[in-house]
């Protein structure tokens, strides 16, 4: 079961057994932005995958009211 945190305001971090991904986010007044094109990795390594991202965002659709998905 992967953890999927928020350290820091600009910040979603995924963290599995196999990779630790970090997902710029941008706040905006009635929701939130998730830029899912290029995670920074942390550890592991990444496949390219959009099941991280996907589950990024279920999270955030769970804590915030709005939100985009930026795929650019």
């Amino acid at each position: 079961m992967p953890k999927i945190t928020m350290p820091h305001r600009h910040t979603v971090r995924f963290e599995d057994e196999k990779v630790i991904l970090d997902f710029e986010v941008e706040l905006l007044t009635d929701g939130i932005v998730l830029y899912e094109s290029s995670p920074k990795i942390i550890r592991g390594i990444y496949e390219g995958s959009k099941a991280e991202a996907q589950e990024v965002a279920d999270w955030l659709r769970s804590k915030f009211r709005y939100v985009e998905v930026d795929t650019n």
